[in-house]
């Protein structure tokens, strides 16, 4: 039987699908990539299993449509999510902050990417805005800044850009 599954939210061409019956089952989250690039209308697709994640970037696919090929191929069968306020918190799903805020950093990435046609990304973004703010303390005549800021500031810089380059697409 095809594990449950239901609708975390929905934006127009994007929506996120949690299985959580799945979490961790990076085989299955892989065979999902596959089975989902065959759904015309799909432009992206990003899954994560340790959250136990489907994110599906389309054109105008509704998600009834998403769940029909989701049933008709075996994958999972969307149901409404539960009410968590009803207790029966066996399955209760924690996500952790970092795992939210990167989340929430992914959809203005991609936000950024849509608009300026791929040739630039959030880190980018970051990098120009750095150098404008360096530039604009120089002509004030504030050269130096303290070396314990910026180490931090290319640690941070540095390790964002690692990240960008590992997410699962």
């Amino acid at each position: 039987m095809a594990p449950l599954a239901h609708i975390t939210h929905v934006l127009p061409h994007r929506t996120r699908i949690r299985i959580p019956e799945k979490r961790r089952d990076a085989g299955y989250f892989a065979s999902l990539v596959n089975a989902f690039d065959a759904l015309p209308g799909i432009e992206g697709i990003k899954v994560n299993a340790l959250t136990a994640s489907l994110l599906l970037n389309h054109q105008s696919l509704s998600a009834e449509r998403i769940g029909e090929f989701a049933e008709q191929q075996g994958l999972f069968r969307i149901t409404p999510q539960r009410d968590q306020s009803q207790g029966d918190d066996d399955h209760q799903q924690v996500v952790p902050l970092s795992v939210r805020l990167t989340g929430g950093l992914q959809v203005l990435d991609d936000q950024i990417r849509a608009h300026t046609g791929g040739q630039l990304d959030f880190w980018g973004v970051i990098f120009l805005l750095m150098v404008g703010l360096s530039i604009s303390q120089m002509v004030k005549g504030n050269i130096f800044a303290p070396a314990s800021t910026l180490l931090w500031y290319a640690l941070a810089t540095f390790g964002g850009s690692q990240q960008a380059g590992r997410s699962v697409s």
